[in-house]
Order: structure tokens, then sequence, then C-alpha cells
């Protein structure tokens, strides 16, 4: 199992034992291959500049890769400009579906994987289905940090940091016209410039 350096690796052991043992989990059908199956838990920046390396390599492994958000890969340090207006996802986006389709990678988006079965060595996500692997690298990155304050629950209080994110955002100004960023990372310090755009203060 690897961890990709400097992530923080979000995987969550949800299903209890005995949903598995009454046969609740929906195997994903396995074709015969001679690679070694990967997992890529985790379906952003770096989980797939790995899964591009180990191409590179000569490809190795038969891929399968889960995303939590039903997008292919895109570059979240661009997602200012989708506030913006000045780019589309689209325009963000690193690898494409066909990418993932030319590479032989199956791609499992909007799905969240659960838990880790180190004994069977299944993969398995919340919706039941269950993945064989050899191998796993989980990168699936790093939540914002939402300050345990009164009133951090209340509505229009946003992370940044998918593109969720920012629809939420978008649909936000549509209401609000004021605002303030918590944190000055790359893309919080990015946020008053768009607010101006908006027309925010």
């Amino acid at each position: 199992m690897a961890y990709i350096r400097n992530k923080t690796v979000r995987a969550v052991y949800a299903y209890e034992k005995e949903e598995a043992d009454r046969g609740a989990l929906k195997e994903e059908p396995n074709m015969t291959s001679s690679k070694q199956k990967l997992v890529v838990i985790g379906n952003g920046m770096a989980g797939i500049s790995t899964v591009e390396q180990i191409i590179k390599l000569g490809g190795a492994y038969d891929i399968t890769v889960f995303g939590s958000e039903p997008h292919p890969n895109y570059n979240r340090i661009m997602l200012s400009y989708v506030l913006e207006g000045s780019k589309t996802v689209d325009d963000i986006v690193l690898n494409d579906w066909d990418w993932y389709k030319e590479n032989g990678i199956t791609l499992h988006t909007g799905t969240t994987v659960t838990k880790i079965d180190s004994e069977r060595k299944m993969v398995i996500a919340e919706n039941g289905m269950a993945v064989p692997y050899d191998r796993i690298i989980i990168a699936t990155g790093s939540n914002p940090f939402i300050l345990p304050v009164p009133g951090a629950d209340k509505e229009g209080v946003v992370g940044f940091r998918d593109i969720a994110d920012c629809s939420q955002m978008i649909e936000a100004s549509k209401t609000y016209k004021k605002a303030a960023v918590i944190g000055g990372g790359l893309l919080g310090l990015r946020l008053p410039r768009v607010w101006s755009i908006w027309g925010w203060m």
C-alpha cells in the first residue's frame, strides 16, 4: 500500500463486518489478466500524476481509479478562474474521459471508497462495489479546516477545495454581497480578486 507524500489519507472504514458476512458487497467482474491490479483511491492531481508516471514506465498494472467527485482529473489551482468566469470547468480538466479509456484505466467517479479489506485484498465503495487489488495508492488529499467556532455551521460558510464549492459560492453571490476569507493559502488569497469582480465587499 502506498501513500502520496504530503497528502492526508481519508480512507474511512464505514462498512460493518456483518454487511460483508451476509454478502451485501457487489464484486466487480474480474477480467483475466497477467498484470497486477493497482487501485488508486483519489482522482486528483497527485494520484493521476502518479498514474501517468506508471504508464510511462511501461504500465505494469491493470489500473482502477476511484474519485468521489463526478469529474475527471482537473487542476484545483485554477478553481478561482472558474469562479471569476474566465474559465469553464472543461478548461481546467487535465485528463479528460477519453484519456482514461485510451490508457485502459477503469474510472469510477462519484464513488467514495469506505473500506479497505486487507485480508480479502478488496477495496469497497459506499455503493457496495468491491474491487480486488494487489497494490493501492491512497491520494485523497485533504479537506479545508473549518474553525470550530459558533456560526461555523451556518448557511454561507463554505470551504474552497472543489468544483462543488465553486458552485455553492456562485449561488451565494446571488444573495450575499459581503464575505470574509479565513486562511491565506493559494486559493484563499485569490478569492478577494474574484469577489471584487462580483462587486462584493
